[in-house]
């Protein structure tokens, strides 16, 4: 084992699968130094990721004009999507539940909504917000002619995202955008350039 240990090619074998490991002489003085530099670095690089994350956005030509001349406007780029599994696999990383767990909490509440709103109540999720049912229907010019069959064209889901309004200005500060910061997206980065909803 080259003059090694089990112990010091176990240690060595776990750096290996750190990110951003660093090279070092193995001794078992300089191994429990580079976990815990490596540990530092990658808490380091997570808050960074946390701390550096924004809406990105292009500028987009308006339709409307200024005395003649064209305007633009910031226009938000999706960044990528996050489905369940993903999401399901991030809270798993607490160790408080597992991945399938968290997907089958997130299932019993999508059909927990589902049957709550199919009648006729509005799902309020503390925190996060509301959800309810709106009929889209034509128009008509005498009630007694309404048709539900003929009139009513469908049923939406509507989402109102929690807010809360500042002290002094009494400005509505949203949960899920309170706080984000706007980035221009690079111009080599691939993303997305439908607006976001």
């Amino acid at each position: 084992m080259c003059g090694l240990s089990m112990k010091q090619h176990i240690i060595t074998h776990l750096i290996a699968h750190i990110p951003n490991a660093l090279y070092i002489r193995v001794s078992e003085k300089n191994v429990r130094c580079a976990i815990e530099i490596n540990k530092k670095n990658y808490r380091d690089k997570k808050k960074l990721k946390k701390r550096d994350m924004a809406v990105l956005y292009r500028l987009a030509k308006s339709s409307i004009k200024k005395n003649g001349k064209e305007m633009y406007f910031a226009k938000a780029v999706s960044n990528g999507e996050c489905h369940t599994d993903a999401i399901a696999k991030e809270m798993s990383r607490s160790g408080s539940i597992t991945e399938g767990e968290a997907i089958g909490y997130i299932r019993d509440l999508m059909l927990l909504m589902k049957e709550k709103l199919g009648s006729g109540q509005t799902v309020v999720l503390d925190g996060f917000g509301r959800f309810k049912l709106a009929i889209e229907s034509e128009l008509v010019e005498n009630p007694k002619d309404f048709n539900a069959d003929k009139n009513i064209k469908g049923v939406k889901c509507k989402f109102i995202a929690e807010g809360r309004k500042e002290i002094g200005n009494q400005k509505l500060v949203k949960t899920f955008s309170e706080g984000v910061k706007c980035a221009e997206a690079p111009l080599y980065e691939k993303t997305d350039d439908r607006v976001n909803g």
